[in-house]
């Protein structure tokens, strides 16, 4: 991304970047960026073409007279904040919430299958919305089948997950959007979603009650907004009565004492640092028998500024001091950091401010990294270019085996369809 903004930088496009739980060194890293690429263009320009070998060191900008801003740190700490920045410098404005503040309790619950089933029945007595987020689809999918098990008669139980096919995921976020969406009604709302975090981010939905997986602050503070994310009349009357505070249980915590570090559902940590969990649940105060009430905008920048700074230890001294406590899962992070920095150095494009380089798109192809394709040499192939980390993924057709061999679909009128939650709800071997 940094990267990405100094070539946008240097030659003068205007950006805007949107973000309501950005932390302050991401926000000081992208302007720093952009602001480098914008001063270096003119004397860029100027230097030879020629091309040395790549070299990923690139040092700092050679701009005359450029000065990295140091900006104070209270700066990261007003919400909402407006940045802007050109070649001349940057500024802040700080600006009026233009939406209403909100007041959530936030409780851990324990992770089990009958303490959640328990809770929504306790809470959806007079109906209501509830969600269910999980940060695996393993956990999703299992959660769904508890829960449809012992709900599903008297009122919808529903999942969502990345792994639908993209026609079904288009069709039932346009229903959650009906179904929960601003303009939906009571009778419409009786319902409980399970998904992963597909609900937290893009969609307009809202919700009356969430029970959440443990994440970095800045997701949950995320998630928080499908919770009570509209009016729903005079002092939320129109909301069951029992689910007229807004409530966030959190989960996928398996064990947590103040005497040593915590310890976290299967699967979570492969999903989000543990770290920044442990972070999280040091700030929230997330702990059995204790609720926390966050009010957003307000508490925003201070909580994501305290979970993001990583050279302050912030969680009790007893989590300290282990193999797994705070400062190893520090050490831990930082290492995967620079790994992955590492490995993107191998492919990664040139900031547009490297003096080794000229100041030309067009130069992006000259880098020598080997053809994935042309040899058989296994280092090759392991050096093909990708966008994100992760296992190599790839798209398959899923057949639906009738009289005929067919393409399940929405967008084939002639196509015999059956119900995509099978699917949604199975494991490819």
């Amino acid at each position: 991304m940094a990267t990405a903004l100094s070539w946008l930088g240097s030659y003068g496009a205007s950006v805007i970047m949107l973000s309501a739980t950005l932390p302050e060194s991401k926000r000081e890293e992208y302007m720093r960026a952009y602001r480098r690429g914008a001063s270096a263009v003119h004397a860029i320009e100027a230097f030879p073409t020629s091309q040395p070998a790549m070299n990923n060191d690139f040092g700092n900008p050679i701009v005359p007279g450029f000065q990295e801003s140091k900006s104070p740190t209270e700066k990261g700490w007003r919400y909402p904040l407006i940045s802007s920045v050109t070649a001349d410098g940057e500024s802040t404005t700080s600006a009026e919430p233009s939406g209403r503040s909100s007041r959530v309790e936030l409780t851990m619950l324990d992770d089990d299958d009958a303490t959640l089933v328990q809770k929504l029945k306790q809470q959806l007595q007079d109906g209501g919305a509830a969600v269910v987020i999980r940060n695996t689809v393993s956990r999703a999918q299992h959660t769904y089948d508890v829960l449809k098990e012992e709900f599903g008669n008297d009122m919808d139980v529903m999942l969502d997950h990345s792994r639908f096919l993209a026609c079904d995921r288009a069709s039932k976020d346009e229903d959650l959007i009906k179904r929960f969406g601003k303009s939906s009604g009571p009778e419409q709302r009786n319902a409980i979603v399970v998904a992963t975090q597909v609900v937290e981010q893009s969609l307009d939905v809202d919700f009356d009650v969430m029970i959440s997986d443990i994440a970095p602050v800045d997701l949950l503070l995320q998630r928080m907004g499908r919770l009570h994310r509209h009016h729903r009349g005079q002092d939320e009357g129109e909301r069951p009565e029992s689910l007229r505070q807004a409530r966030l249980y959190i989960t996928g915590i398996e064990q947590c004492s103040p005497a040593s570090p915590p310890l976290f559902a299967t699967g979570i940590e492969s999903v989000y640092q543990r770290f920044f969990l442990m972070r999280t649940m040091a700030i929230l105060n997330i702990a059995p028998g204790e609720t926390t009430m966050v009010i957003t905008p307000d508490d925003i920048p201070r909580l994501v500024q305290t979970v993001y700074d990583t050279e302050h230890l912030t969680c009790p001294a007893a989590w300290e001091r282990e193999t797994t406590g705070e400062r190893a899962a520090r050490d831990a992070m930082l290492e995967v950091r620079k790994n992955s920095e590492s490995t993107a150095g191998q492919f990664g494009i040139f900031p547009s401010w490297y003096e080794k380089r000229p100041f030309s798109l067009g130069s992006w192809l000259n880098l020598d990294i080997p053809d994935p394709d042309g040899s058989n040499n296994s280092q090759s192939r392991k050096s093909r270019a990708s966008v994100r980390e992760g296992d190599d993924t790839f798209e398959v057709l899923v057949l639906q085996q009738d009289d005929q061999v067919t393409i399940p679909s929405r967008n084939l009128p002639s196509v015999v369809f059956s119900s995509p939650s099978c699917m949604a709800r199975s494991d490819i071997p």
